[in-house]
């Protein structure tokens, strides 16, 4: 066989094997994608491998970004794709928001009519929503960076490598002459 029969039988199979690792990849992505969060979370751990800050290239979420979102509680949740998760640490927070309030309005309405104090009851139901309060919007913080990081992890062992193959032109020095050579050039990426 000539060289040429050679080369172009290489080339074929080549942009057989690309185009079959494309396939393969979108293949991956469409079957990952139906997961739920709580499947996700059964894969992976979220202790120990990305420092919060931390992120690699071509991650979908920002764990950072996040957390700093859910300052406002549910609302880094929603940036990560789970806005019904977003929703019940928001619906904690107002309730917590709430129950402080309920427990604050008979100490204020005490004070300006200028009867004493509150009962335990009130005490109890403003230390309680307080603490619920504070609580929440902690828990939403810690909530939305695992949430980003295991997303990620998830997408992460998705990705297929990356396999191009461009044509190309070489110039090649044979004996004192320059001469162009045409040809591919493979690029893996993982």
């Amino acid at each position: 066989m000539s060289f040429q029969k050679v080369f172009c039988i290489v080339m074929f199979l080549a942009l057989l094997a690309v185009f079959a690792l494309n396939l393969k990849a979108q293949n991956v992505r469409a079957d990952r994608a139906l997961l739920s969060y709580k499947e996700m979370k059964m894969m992976y751990s979220s202790v120990g491998h990305t420092p919060i800050g931390q992120s690699e290239t071509g991650d979908h979420y920002q764990p950072l970004l996040a957390g700093a979102a859910s300052l406002v509680p549910g609302l880094g949740q929603a940036v990560c794709g789970e806005p019904v998760r977003g929703l019940k640490f928001l619906a904690l927070n107002l309730a917590s928001a709430g129950l402080a309030l309920g427990g604050t309005y008979p100490l204020v309405n005490n004070m300006y009519e200028g009867k004493a104090g509150l009962s335990l009851l009130g005490y109890s139901m403003m230390i309680m929503g307080y603490i619920g309060f504070c609580g929440s919007i902690v828990w939403s913080i810690c909530d939305a960076v695992q949430v980003a990081k295991i997303k990620n992890w998830y997408y992460r062992e998705g990705r297929m490598p990356q396999v191009s193959l461009t044509p190309s032109i070489f110039s090649l020095q044979i004996a004192s002459e320059m001469r162009p050579t045409p040809g591919f050039r493979l690029t893996l990426a993982f």
